[in-house]
C-alpha cells in the first residue's frame, strides 16, 4: 500500500504558500490541512488534493488519521501535531527554514523523522544535530516560463511585505534611490499571481539580509532574469550576474543567525555598470540553470525521500 502524505501549512500569496503549492503539485500529497493566515486570504483549493479547512471542532487527529506521513515547511503550526503523529506511529517530515528553527532544537523538532534541507547552508547547520538530508529545492519551470531578456533597461525589486525586520532590503532600495534618483527601477504592486511578478524588468535586485531559501531569485532565473544578490549564504548557491558587498553580523530571530548588512552604494555602482549591457547570454544561462533543477524531473525522487528517507549521497546536487 502506498504511503499517504498529509501536508500542513498556508495556501496564500507568500513564500511559504508557494512552497506548499509546489509540494501539493509535485510531491504526491493526498490531503492538505490549510492553515488560515492572519494577514492574507486563502487561495482556491488545489485541484488534485483533498483539502481540510479547519472547521469548528477540528482536531489535528482528523488529518493524522487520514495519512501515513505528515509534511510541513518551517513549523508544524498546530501544537501537539508532531507529538500526536509520533504517538500514532506516523512519519513526520519537515522542510526547515534555518532562521526559524528553535534555538535549542527541542520540542517539535525532536518528533521529526527527517528534515529535508533545501540549501547546503541549512544542511550544514543541522547535519550534526538533526536527522537531515540535503535536497536542493527544485524550480517550477512549468509555472515560471522563460522570456528572453536582451538589454538592461530596468531593474526589478520585489518588496513583498518587507519580510521580518525588513530582511528583503526595502531600506537598502530607498537609500539606493536617494543616491541615484533616476535609477530605472520597478516594484510590482497588487499582483494577484506570483507568476506575474517577473513580466517586467531585466535584472532582479535581491538586497536581502537573511533568507531561508530565496524563492524570488530562483523564480526570476527560471523566467530568464539574471539576479543581483549579496555576497553571503545561501545566495552563494545561486548563479548571479553580480554580487553586492555585504557585512555579516549576528541577529536573533528564532535562533541566532547570520544577518547580512548590504552596501547601498555598491548596489548602485553595480546597477550603473549593468545598465545598457547586453544580457542575452546571461538570460539564456539563467533559464538553463533553472531547468537543471526542474520540479518535474525531481518530483519522484523528492517524494521518495519524504516517504522513505535517503542518504545525502543519493540526493541531487
Amino acid at each position: 500500500m502506498s504511503q499517504r502524505i498529509g501536508l500542513v501549512g498556508f495556501n496564500v500569496q507568500s513564500g511559504l504558500g508557494e512552497l506548499n503549492r509546489q509540494l501539493a503539485t509535485y510531491a504526491d500529497v493526498d490531503t492538505w490541512l490549510v492553515r488560515p493566515h492572519r494577514s492574507f486570504p486563502t487561495l482556491p483549493d488545489h485541484p488534485n488534493v483533498d483539502t481540510i479547512h479547519c472547521p469548528t471542532g477540528f482536531k489535528v487527529q482528523d488529518l493524522i488519521d487520514k495519512v501515513d506521513t505528515v509534511l510541513f515547511c518551517e513549523t508544524p503550526y498546530y501544537s501537539q501535531l508532531t507529538e500526536r503523529a509520533k504517538e500514532l506511529d506516523k512519519r513526520v517530515v519537515c522542510v526547515p527554514m534555518q532562521e526559524w528553527m528553535p534555538e535549542d532544537l527541542e520540542g517539535w523538532p525532536s518528533h521529526v523523522d527527517l528534515f529535508i534541507c533545501p540549501t547546503k547552508y541549512c544542511f550544514n547547520q543541522f547535519k550534526d544535530k538533526l536527522p537531515c538530508v540535503y535536497f536542493p529545492w527544485p524550480v517550477d519551470t512549468l509555472r515560471f516560463t522563460y522570456q528572453q531578456r536582451t538589454t538592461v533597461k530596468r531593474f526589478l525589486f520585489i518588496p513583498g511585505n518587507g519580510g521580518y525586520q525588513d530582511r528583503k532590503g526595502c531600506a537598502v532600495i530607498d537609500e539606493a534611490r536617494r543616491l541615484w534618483p533616476d535609477m530605472p527601477l520597478i516594484t510590482p504592486q497588487n499582483v494577484q499571481d506570483n507568476q506575474d511578478l517577473y513580466k517586467e524588468g531585466d535584472i532582479l535586485l535581491c538586497p536581502h539580509s537573511c533568507d531561508g531559501l530565496g524563492l524570488e531569485p530562483m523564480e526570476a532565473l527560471a523566467c530568464g532574469i539574471p539576479v543581483v544578490v549579496p555576497w553571503g549564504q545561501p545566495w552563494n548557491e545561486l548563479p548571479a550576474i553580480a554580487r553586492i558587498e555585504s557585512r555579516v553580523t549576528k541577529r536573533h530571530i528564532k535562533r541566532e543567525v547570520d544577518w547580512w548588512t548590504i552596501d547601498p552604494q555598491h548596489l548602485v555602482n553595480l546597477c550603473k555598470e549593468l545598465l545598457g549591457e547586453d544580457i542575452s547570454w546571461a538570460s539564456g544561462s539563467a533559464r538553463i540553470w533553472a531547468e537543471t533543477r526542474a520540479w518535474q524531473d525531481r518530483a519522484e525522487q523528492f517524494t521518495y525521500v519524504v516517504k522513505h528517507g535517503a542518504p545525502c549521497t543519493s540526493c541531487p546536487v
